[in-house]
Formats: C-alpha cells, sequence, structure tokens
C-alpha cells in the first residue's frame, strides 16, 4: 500500500542538525508531503515530486551506475490524501498506563493514593475475571486511539487479554513482564518462556516490570535484574510517588526509593521509572548519572494528591522526560494532549518561570522521548524509515485559530476534539471524517 498526503501542515519532530545537541527545535513544512510506503515514511518533507530508486548495476552513457529514479505519478499511490492544511504530526506515546483500570473509571472518587491503592482498587482487582481485562482494555485501547495515542506501554497484569484487545485494533503495545507483589514468584526458566511469547506477537514490545521497592522484595528485584541484563530489556517500576513511600523507604533502608533502586543494581540496565514525584538533587544526580527516564503523570498525581514531579530538576539533569496517563481508574481519561498541556503549565506555575519548558519540548515528551525511553529507534517523528504511526490535527477548529503558531496550538490548543485520522503501522485505524 502507498499513500501520498498533501497540503499538509508537517510537524516532524525530526531534530534539525543545527541544533545539535541542543535537542530544542524541530522540522515543520507549512505546504508538506508525506509519502507512506506499507508501514514505513518514505518521504517527509516539502511538497513536490516523489521518486523511488530502482537498483541496477545498469549501463548509462557507457558507465555503471548503481541507481534509476523513477518520478511518481498520482495514479502509482493507492490513495491519496488531500491535508487541506491541517497538521501531520506523529502519533503519540503513553509510557505509563494500566489499561485495563479503564474498567475502575469512576470508582474510589475523593480518594488519596492509599485510600485508593489499599482500601478501593487492589480488593476489586482479586475479582476481575478475563473478560473485565479484555473489554478493559479494548475500551481504553479505542479511547487512545480517538486521542492521537498509537502506542502504550502497559504494566498490569494478565497481558495476554491485553494483547488479545490491542492486536484486534492494530495498536502498538509495551507489554511490562515480571512480579506485582511480594507473593509472586517467578524463575529465570518462567521468564524466559514469557519473553518468547511476547516476542512472537506482532508490534509487541517486552519490558522487564515490578510494581515497586514497597511491595517487592531485593530477591525479586535481583532475579528480574538478571534477566533483563541477559536479554538487554528496558526495566520499568514505580518510584517516590508518594511521601508515604518515601518515608517509610527512608525508615527501613535508610535511603529513598531512588537510592534502594541504585542498591539493587536497576540503574545497571536502561530503566523507565514511573512517576517520581518526590525526589530530591541527591536522587536527581543518581537518576543523572544513568540511562533513566522519568515517566511524568501529572493528572494522576494530582487526581491522587501525591504532588507535582519536579520535572525542571530533572531537564537540568539530563533525565530522558516523556509523559504517560496512568490508568483511567486514577485519572479519568487518556488524553496526552492533557498531559502536555499540564506539564507545561504545572512548571510554569510553580516555579514562576515561563519558560520553563518549551512547547517543543512538551511535544517531544509526547513523541520521541517514550521512544528513546524504551530503544525503539524508529517511532516518535515522521523521517525517512521510521515507521508509519501518523496523527492528523484538525487546525480549522475554531480551538486552534489562528494559527499564529502551530506547535504552541498543539501543546496549549489541541485536544481529542482534533484528532481526524490516526495511523498505525501504515494503516488508518481511527478516521471519523473517512479521509
Amino acid at each position: 500500500m502507498r499513500i501520498k498526503f498533501i497540503n499538509a501542515t508537517i510537524v516532524t519532530v525530526r531534530v534539525l542538525l543545527s541544533t545539535m545537541p541542543k535537542f530544542d527545535e524541530f522540522e515543520i513544512y507549512e505546504n508538506g508531503m508525506l509519502v507512506v510506503e506499507d508501514n514505513i515514511i518514505t518521504y517527509a518533507g516539502k511538497q513536490g515530486d516523489y521518486s523511488i530508486e530502482k537498483h541496477g548495476p545498469f549501463i548509462e552513457d557507457g558507465k555503471a551506475v548503481s541507481k534509476i529514479i523513477k518520478y511518481l505519478e498520482d495514479s502509482d499511490f493507492d490513495k491519496i490524501i488531500d491535508c487541506q492544511g491541517n497538521i501531520l504530526m506523529p502519533g503519540l506515546i503513553n509510557t505509563h498506563c494500566h489499561a485495563a483500570m479503564s474498567f475502575l473509571r469512576g470508582r474510589a472518587e475523593g480518594s488519596d493514593f492509599n485510600t485508593w491503592w489499599y482500601e478501593q482498587v487492589r480488593p476489586i482487582e482479586q475479582t476481575m475475571t478475563d473478560a473485565d481485562y479484555y473489554k478493559g482494555v479494548k475500551i481504553a485501547a479505542q479511547e487512545m486511539m480517538q486521542n492521537g495515542i498509537t502506542t502504550f506501554f502497559d504494566v498490569y497484569m494478565n497481558y495476554e487479554q491485553t494483547i488479545k484487545a490491542v492486536s484486534e485494533l492494530g495498536m502498538r503495545v509495551g507489554i511490562g513482564f515480571g512480579v506485582i507483589s511480594d507473593t509472586d514468584t517467578t524463575t529465570m526458566e518462567k521468564l524466559e518462556k514469557e519473553l518468547n511469547f511476547l516476542k512472537s506477537q506482532n508490534n509487541v514490545y517486552p519490558l522487564i516490570y515490578t510494581h515497586s521497592v514497597y511491595s517487592c522484595d531485593e530477591h525479586q528485584f535481583g532475579t528480574l535484574i538478571q534477566f533483563a541484563k541477559k536479554h538487554n530489556l528496558v526495566f520499568c517500576t514505580h518510584a517516590s510517588e508518594t511521601l508515604k513511600e518515601v518515608g517509610e523507604c527512608h525508615n527501613k533502608y535508610g535511603v529513598t526509593p531512588i537510592g534502594l533502586l541504585e542498591k539493587y543494581g536497576v540503574f545497571d540496565v536502561p530503566c523507565v521509572l514511573a512517576h517520581l514525584v518526590h525526589c530530591d538533587k541527591d536522587d536527581a544526580e543518581i537518576m543523572g548519572r544513568h540511562d533513566v527516564t522519568c515517566s511524568h503523570n501529572p493528572s494522576s498525581n494530582l487526581k491522587l494528591a501525591c504532588g507535582i514531579a519536579p520535572i525542571t530538576t530533572y531537564k537540568k539533569y539530563g533525565i530522558n522526560i516523556a509523559l504517560g496517563t496512568d490508568g483511567a481508574a486514577s485519572n479519568n481519561s487518556l488524553n496526552l494532549f492533557k498531559e502536555m498541556y499540564l506539564a507545561g503549565m504545572l512548571q510554569a506555575g510553580v516555579l514562576n518561570d515561563a519558560s520553563a519548558f518549551t512547547a517543543q519540548e512538551l511535544i517531544k515528551m509526547a513523541t520521541i522521548n517514550g521512544a528513546r525511553a524504551y530503544k525503539i529507534n524508529n517511532l516518535g517523528a515522521l523521517q525517512e524509515g521510521y515507521l508509519a504511526d501518523i496523527i492528523m490535527l484538525d487546525s480549522s477548529l475554531p480551538n486552534m485559530q489562528p494559527n499564529n503558531n502551530v506547535v504552541s496550538n498543539i501543546v496549549y490548543s489541541a485536544g481529542p476534539q482534533n484528532v481526524i485520522m490516526t495511523m498505525i503501522d501504515g494503516k488508518i485505524v481511527y478516521n471519523p471524517k473517512n479521509l
């Protein structure tokens, strides 16, 4: 399948070489064209002729040449989509989610984290069936596609039902496997079987997961880290989400959760730490020395009265920052536009610094930073050779007018109502306007 998008405003999130290593600007084409062949982006740039290369060797004028360029006509494309000036940008990447928790949306409202988790969520989880997990994930995945999310990383139970639901919809998903509580047991042999199963699935990215330092012990962490090292897997866990967690960890072990993770050897592998609400400069300095991503979940942290993560400090220490929604039980919506907005607004407001994060940085948090977090090198940008995960935003709606600054409009004005197309792996999976 060969598809050409024309008359598009393309926000590539492709970093200009002139900004290296600053990484705070990227290319925008106001009258752009983008070409997808099967599931790969083969062109993103200025509108004009599009060519393909046929490799030889061939002989021209008595000399051997390695290629012949053929310019494609409109008839050579299976589909041509006139974007009418609307925005094309990379699909959003949700780096921390519990998708099946959509089944718990609206439960335990008005509760702080500890009441919500121990008295409400965990007891309900014990009663959930396979059908509940499947339906919960199906609802969540549909919501995410409508919200422009093309990939999400799920750390929850019953991942078989997650994969079943997601594969039916054509989404990409990262699946965390490992242990969730200190009552769970695992072995290297069991982990090998799970990894082989996950690797056999289409568009599934395996990652090692354990819930937290307060729910899992040193032996469990050790087994999982050993396995992650062996297979070069990213490690994911919750960390420093509440003051209670930090205080109890320090009382029990004499260190913060970040210090304990360092002691356990977690930072020997790339890792994604969700929340990181209550970390000091020493914690940031530790994380800055290693390959750590902060999965920032501002809505969930606010709703459960956990606090506001100091992501400006993390940026100063060179820590990669990406965005997550958490589950709908602690957020009520799976909307990364909202998370982008809050990530910027909260830092500006708390620090009295309107320049704490640029709109470009916030878009990167929702796209390419998530791909970098999980070591996916061909996702998160509209660039030749990258996977064709693309969304289109309707920029003609009143909330996007006037178009004085397309990047600012995406962060501070756009929302799911602007998403009029979601393409994943070269297939259009959400198309309310029948483009």
